[in-house]
């Protein structure tokens, strides 16, 4: 059987690593997943929205021309 590991990080764990994105040590949240072996795309990003700083987050622009 092939079966999935739930890997639940702490509070203090989590708030380091939106410190760090904040602080410029990472470019962003697949940055910081990278470093800290973090499986999950969105598993950082979440941890983003979660303490409001959805301003540290990759941005769409979508540009329209006539």
């Amino acid at each position: 059987m092939n079966e999935k590991k739930t890997i639940r990080y702490s509070e203090a764990f989590k708030l380091n690593v939106v410190g760090e994105i904040e602080a410029g040590k990472f470019s962003g949240a697949y940055a910081a997943a990278k470093a800290y072996q973090i499986r999950g795309s969105e598993t950082v990003a979440g941890w983003l929205r979660r303490y409001g700083r959805t301003d540290l987050m990759r941005q769409k622009v979508l540009i329209t021309t006539m």
